[in-house]
C-alpha cells in the first residue's frame, strides 16, 4: 500500500525544517512502532475511503479501482 501526504506550512518556515521534522517522526514510528488503537482507526478509515470510492455516483471510483487490474493484465478494453 502506497500512503502520500502534503505538507503545508509557514512560507517564513524553511522547507528543510519541516523535511527534517517529518524524517524525525517517521525515524520514531519506526522504532517504536504504532499502537494497536491507532491501527485499527486507520482500517476504519481505509474501509471508509474504499467503500466511499467504490460505491460513487458517477462510476469513476469504480473504474479507478478497476483499471490497474486492466492494465496489469493487458487488456484496458475489459474496463
Amino acid at each position: 500500500m502506497l500512503w502520500m501526504g502534503d505538507l503545508v506550512h509557514d512560507p517564513s518556515v524553511p522547507a528543510d525544517s519541516v523535511v527534517h521534522v517529518l524524517d524525525r517522526e517517521v525515524a520514531r514510528l519506526s522504532r517504536q512502532g504504532i499502537d494497536q488503537a491507532t491501527l485499527d482507526f486507520a482500517l476504519v478509515k481505509i474501509r471508509s475511503a474504499f467503500y466511499d470510492q467504490k460505491t460513487g455516483s458517477n462510476k469513476f471510483g469504480r473504474t479507478d479501482l478497476i483499471a490497474p487490474f486492466a492494465i496489469a493484465d493487458t487488456a484496458p478494453p475489459r474496463v
